[in-house]
């Protein structure tokens, strides 16, 4: 069957929305990115410079420690481990090492967050996402 027709009535306001709160933006923006994805999304947003801390598995390249007569640029920081070696577990092992952290209820991380490097960075915006069952 067919819905009904209703008529509909379009309001006009005049108002103005209403004004979002203030909040001034932090001082210096400081980006701990926990996806290699994302810290190439900020590489092409020009924010390279405010990226303090990386995954482990982040391939983007950053320039070593420099020093200008104003401020001195480090590299960000490594804020991940992986559980995993690759270099010494075969195939095999990593295979039944990720398929037993999806037969955990809870889940298992295949992967540490160094706390204290993270602590030591002092991020104002962390950039990470979920796992689906299959990462």
């Amino acid at each position: 069957t067919r819905p009904k027709n209703y008529p509909i009535t379009m309001i006009q306001s005049t108002a103005s929305p209403p004004e979002p709160p203030h909040q001034s933006p932090p001082s210096t923006l400081r980006i701990a990115s926990l996806l290699p994805s994302t810290t190439d999304i900020c590489h092409a947003l020009s924010l390279s410079s405010q990226i303090v801390g990386i995954t482990h598995e982040c391939d983007a390249i950053f320039p070593p420690t420099t020093t200008t007569s104003t401020t001195t640029i480090t590299p960000p920081a490594i804020l991940t481990a992986s559980l995993i070696d690759p270099d010494t577990s075969s195939q095999h092992e990593i295979d039944h090492a990720v398929k037993t952290s999806l037969d955990i209820p809870a889940g298992l991380s295949l992967y540490n967050l160094l706390e204290h490097a993270l602590r030591d960075v002092a991020p104002t915006v962390i950039l990470t996402q979920n796992l689906c069952d299959v990462c």
